[in-house]
């Protein structure tokens, strides 16, 4: 998989939105904001560094999560 530099905007994006409405939302601790923070964790760690294999790997994993909880389809 190739991510494009606006595929890696998005996902910064993404992660950005996340850790806010973490920040701003009262919910359960089994959320859906809950289970996706270690994936996300992983995605920017990997990113940070210098392995883009892993980054890859974490982003992917990462997307799934997402339009899971969102309800996005082909």
């Amino acid at each position: 998989m190739h991510m494009t530099g606006s595929t890696t905007r998005i996902l910064g994006l993404g992660l950005l939105m996340l850790s806010a409405l973490s920040g701003c939302m009262d919910s359960p601790t089994n959320s859906a904001i809950d289970r996706i923070k270690p994936t996300a964790a992983a995605h920017a760690d990997a990113l940070a560094g210098d392995d883009m294999v892993e980054a890859r790997k974490t982003g992917l994993a990462l997307i799934v999560q997402l339009s899971a909880y969102a309800g996005w389809s082909e």
